[in-house]
């Protein structure tokens, strides 16, 4: 995320989107793969500093394919409707 480790994927740098905020999708997960509670859920997105409630959002990894995950989770915690996914995510930005 902060771009020090080399972009494992040929014609992708590293690095983030500014602004954005790290929430690895495994932090919604509970050891059996299951999603965590709705409140740990927001906990776990408030810790990575994403904004409150009212605050519209953008997903996005390396595909699209985990930040669907994370959209699930924000669903769950009540947040789905501020969520829109960017398809093309970093191989694409």
């Amino acid at each position: 995320f902060a771009g020090v480790a080399k972009e494992a994927r040929a014609g992708c740098r590293s690095g983030h989107a500014p602004g954005s905020r790290s929430v690895p999708f495994d932090r919604v997960l509970q050891a059996d793969g299951t999603m965590r509670p709705p409140e740990q859920v927001a906990e776990v997105f408030a810790e990575a500093g994403v904004p409150g409630v009212d605050a519209p959002l953008v997903g996005s990894c390396g595909s699209g394919v985990t930040a669907a995950v994370l959209a699930l989770a924000l669903e769950h915690a009540g947040r789905a409707s501020l969520l829109e996914i960017y398809d093309g995510s970093w191989a694409e930005y």
